[in-house]
């Protein structure tokens, strides 16, 4: 459920950094907690991990992660 809430904050807009330091984790690994979220949701997107992009279509995201049984 924590790393969701990650992933949720992160494609909200806030930055590795200020999650990091939310949760006590380094901003490194807000990335990664990130990438494996979406992994799951968006695999092939994943390859190339553009958070702008992913951002750009965060609420159908968001959504997927709140439905899934991550």
């Amino acid at each position: 459920e924590r790393n969701k809430q990650i992933a949720i904050l992160v494609l909200q807009g806030m930055t590795y950094d200020n999650v990091g330091i939310k949760y006590d984790i380094s901003r490194e690994r807000v990335r990664e907690i990130t990438r494996r979220i979406l992994s799951r949701i968006e695999p092939k997107a994943v390859d190339s991990y553009d958070i702008k992009a992913f951002r750009r279509d965060s609420a159908r995201l968001i959504g997927e992660i709140k439905r899934s049984l991550l």
